[in-house]
């Protein structure tokens, strides 16, 4: 008998290990686990923040004109009063029926692709219900692909309406959450794309605790509040951290002026009357987790910038021939920074290319080869007579002495067709790792916007690579190109058009083959005149033969709702009729 008592006091203490903390489990009839065991196994286990691990979820319904305020549950309560069970019914999108379904979650979001179809343009739900063992003041992270709602208990108590990826922690609110149980409600509506969300319960304490979370979030921010006046005005932080009571001090050094103290969040007015016209060189310091420093550079322009810009086109014109490839790359420079002036991240890098230019120009030395980091090389269309621009980025690894291997992405259909100037061209200054990590330069490809990477835009893509294959040491047996959707419809028509020039293509979810593009009651009333100029000209699957040597690997979703995985198939089918590699 004291045997069995004691392994009962032991499983007792087991058991109450495993319930520390002030959130717990909670089921009940309906199947609804609360959180994941009695202490939550803390995704972030150094901060312990609560990740509900099961959600009931419903869906799709109808996302009309983005409009996220209509109540689909309103037949069962409303969103402010509903109490979701497993297998309960609404009427979902078209008519169809909605049910509750219980779906467990392994990492640290939530992917409603795969529960919620059809899956574009939809609205769908999560539910679940938190158990507080006592009053507690907590901060909730929360992301959401796309917009979103969260109710707690009913109550509405955050809203995000717009487009955006899913991060862990996209936005962060306060919320007080009494003892008891707490009904938590999601809302969350998606145009295209991904689809999902994240929900976590923490405390400004445990984030400022956490040094990853806290490096992102201490951010730079200059700001010309007052020109007139000749104030700067300079921030460190976002704005989640005016959730946290406890904040590191944070310093400011200037140059021409020195050091200027202040705690992190709040505003400091920086006087500039002393200091001539000129680039501003702003370094922000604050102290992190455990004594870990956190350094921030930040660049401001004092005086005209307009006029700034202007002296520095006025130099270039007097440096290099009109229409060269280097005043071409200057002056496209100079227009997207015009576009853009406030846009720090973007004008230090922009104007330091400039000027590093001009200097090795008056020095007698060649401004375009060679050089590392993010650059915009251009040239001057004698098709349309017009100057145009090629984003590219060079790794640090680079040496003239040895070839390198060129990647060339090409992007996607844009609905707005933006010019390259509006945007794309920031690409080359946020390079993806692959070019460090492998030691590979990267072009990205404009092909003059929607074009299909036909006729102009084709050769705007190959004038690009000429350009690079000029001035910088490429390895002409590993130029690769790559491209998703309008991209990989471009990957296919240029590679068919010029293999030679390519060791291997990766199109993804590309268009192949204009039979997979009509409907077949139009190619039936084709004349055989017609049918011959698609081939030609919308189909690369019939040039599939100029691929024989060119290993190609191919991805396409099976449910592509957009572009159909028949493109994919059929260009995969010609390739392996006549022998060539492909995956």
């Amino acid at each position: 008998m004291r045997r069995y008592v004691t392994q009962l006091l032991c499983l007792a203490v087991l058991l109450g290990a495993s319930c520390r903390g002030p959130f717990s489990v909670r089921q009940d009839a309906r199947g609804l686990t609360v959180s994941e065991t009695g202490a939550p196994r803390a995704v972030h286990k150094r901060t312990r923040d609560y990740f509900i691990k099961s959600w009931l979820v419903c869906g799709p319904f109808e996302y009309a004109s983005n409009d996220l305020d209509v109540d689909y549950l309103a037949a069962a309560g409303g969103e402010h009063d509903t109490r979701p069970a497993l297998g309960m019914r609404h009427v979902g999108l078209g008519g169809a029926v909605a049910c509750w379904k219980r779906v467990d979650v392994d990492g640290k979001t939530f992917n409603l692709l795969p529960h919620c179809t059809p899956n574009q343009n939809c609205i769908g739900y999560a539910y679940a219900e938190l158990y507080a063992k006592r009053d507690l003041d907590v901060i909730v992270g929360f992301g959401s692909d796309d917009a979103g709602k969260v109710f707690i208990n009913g109550e509405e108590v955050h809203c995000f309406r717009g487009a955006r990826g899913l991060r862990v922690d996209n936005d962060f609110f306060k919320a007080h959450l009494n003892r008891g149980i707490k009904r938590i409600l999601l809302k969350i509506g998606n145009n295209r794309g991904g689809w999902g969300f994240a929900f976590h319960v923490t405390s400004a304490k445990l984030l400022f605790r956490d040094p990853e979370y806290f490096s992102k979030g201490m951010v730079l921010t200059v700001d010309a509040a007052d020109v007139a006046n000749d104030i700067l005005r300079l921030r460190m932080g976002d704005d989640r951290f005016k959730l946290m009571s406890e904040l590191p001090p944070v310093s400011f050094e200037i140059d021409g002026i020195g050091r200027v103290d202040a705690a992190a969040t709040k505003t400091v007015d920086v006087d500039l009357r002393k200091r001539e016209p000129g680039i501003l060189t702003i370094v922000a310091r604050a102290s992190g987790l455990k004594g870990a420093e956190i350094r921030r550079e930040g660049w401001f322009y004092y005086g005209d910038i307009e006029e700034y810009f202007d002296s520095l086109a006025t130099r270039a014109a007097g440096l290099f021939p009109a229409r060269s490839p280097a005043l071409v790359s200057i002056e496209g420079l100079l227009e997207a920074l015009r576009r853009k002036p406030a846009d720090h991240e973007l004008a230090r890098p922009g104007i330091a290319i400039i000027l590093e230019m001009l200097a090795d120009a008056e020095a007698g030395r060649d401004p375009l080869s060679h050089k590392i980091g993010p650059r915009l090389g251009g040239y001057w269309s004698e098709i349309d007579d017009t100057p145009r621009w090629y984003p590219f980025y060079v790794p640090k690894s680079y040496t003239p002495e040895t070839p390198m291997p060129l990647l060339v992405l090409l992007h996607g259909y844009s609905v707005s067709n933006p010019a390259l100037l509006d945007g794309y061209w920031e690409s080359a200054f946020r390079p993806p790792a692959i070019a460090e990590r492998e030691g590979v330069i990267v072009m990205y490809g404009f092909g003059r916007g929607n074009t299909d990477y036909w006729g102009i835009g084709h050769d705007d893509i190959m004038r690009g690579i000429e350009g690079i294959k000029r001035h910088y040491n490429v390895d002409e047996d590993r130029v690769y190109m790559a491209g998703g959707s309008m991209g990989g419809t471009g990957t296919w028509n240029i590679g068919v058009r010029a293999a030679d020039q390519f060791a291997a293509l990766a199109p993804d979810f590309g268009r192949a083959d204009f039979r997979c593009w009509l409907a077949p009651e139009v190619i039936e009333r084709m004349r055989p005149e017609q049918l011959f100029r698609e081939e030609r000209s919308r189909a690369p699957v019939y040039s599939m033969d100029n691929l024989f040597h060119l290993p190609s690997i191919v991805h396409h979703g099976e449910k592509d709702p957009i572009v159909v995985a028949g493109h994919s198939r059929s260009a995969v089918a010609w390739i392996k009729r006549i022998g060539g590699k492909v995956k």
